[in-house]
């Protein structure tokens, strides 16, 4: 009987499905899902990956049995170094490949990514994987990697799971995206309801998304105004403010509040910028009509009206 007989695929797909299933509504973390893999693979590594390739960054990873060192530096550096990113964005969603059949690691000899990321590991040439879902703006991956010795035993029963276990992994994401709007709308009604100040709503590119009944005054006043869909202010020194906040909340993860006042003919004004709290659904994209990635509240309000109240 083979070690990795059809009852042991059987067991092994059940398994993942259902660790997908209580992962996408937060019922346990992603990286029980690369665990499972690694314990029916024993030698394998595995990682689950969501590439933003607009803003240069990993929205999303985890991993079982890689060096915390290596992903680290894939993180911060290599993995905009790594050519099978291209690879994967030509691919249809849920396609499965395997390395040693459709591309070797060892073709990519000299490469940075080859030499300095691959290699030092020894352990990691071959692979099987899995594209989830993604477009030119970012890739959703899940790919198993193990040693070039075990690519006989591994390939093949690898990439059966992996294919019986997408249309899972892509139910988990329209479940996410799904959850991820009625959250964005949630927090937009909260925040704009009955408020004597102007309200905006904004997302992590400084876009305007909502706003209440005072906003809509304010707009017309010209106290603030949208160009190109953003919010913008009147007061050039507020607006560069407001404009390096969310580029610095973009880069740093900024949470909590932060407050600027600036001068108007009619008197002060302050303008407090909040970050909603948003729960994590890491399989999000950050791709043209995804749901927003980050909520800001901006509230313009007269430091007289302050000061009386």
């Amino acid at each position: 009987m083979s070690l990795y007989d059809a009852e042991h695929l059987d067991r092994t797909s059940s398994e993942l499905i259902e660790a997908i299933e209580q992962a996408a509504w937060s019922k346990c973390d992603w990286n029980i899902v690369t665990d499972i893999f690694t314990s029916y693979f024993p030698g394998a590594r595995a990682i689950l990956l969501n590439h933003d390739k607009i803003h240069q960054e990993l929205c999303f990873s985890r991993q079982s049995n890689f060096d915390p060192l290596f992903i680290d530096s894939y993180n911060q550096y290599y993995a905009y170094k790594n050519p099978w990113i291209d690879v994967w964005s030509d691919k249809k969603s849920g396609t499965v490949l395997i390395a040693e059949e459709n591309y070797p690691a060892r073709m990519y000899r000299g490469t940075e990514f080859y030499e300095d990321w691959i290699l030092p590991q020894a352990e990691v040439e071959g692979a099987v994987g899995l594209k989830i879902e993604g477009d030119d703006d970012y890739l959703m991956h899940l790919p198993i990697h193990y040693p070039l010795a075990m690519t006989k035993l591994y390939d093949k029963p690898v990439a059966e799971v992996l294919r019986r276990i997408r249309t899972a992994l892509l139910d988990a994401v329209r479940v996410t995206r799904t959850a991820g709007k009625a959250w964005e709308a949630a927090a937009s009604a909260t925040a704009t309801l009955s408020s004597r100040e102007p309200i905006f709503i904004v997302d992590e590119e400084g876009r305007l998304k909502n706003g209440n009944q005072c906003a809509e005054e304010a707009l017309i006043r010209g106290t603030v105004f949208s160009r190109a869909e953003r919010l913008r202010f009147g007061n050039p020194t507020t607006d560069k403010w407001f404009s390096m906040l969310i580029k610095t909340r973009h880069s740093s993860d900024f949470i909590g509040r932060s407050c600027h006042v600036f001068s108007t003919r009619s008197g002060d004004l302050m303008v407090e910028v909040l970050a909603l709290p948003k729960p994590e659904w890491p399989l999000l994209p950050r791709s043209k009509g995804s749901v927003m990635n980050s909520v800001y509240l901006a509230r313009p309000m007269r430091v007289s009206d302050m000061v009386t109240h």
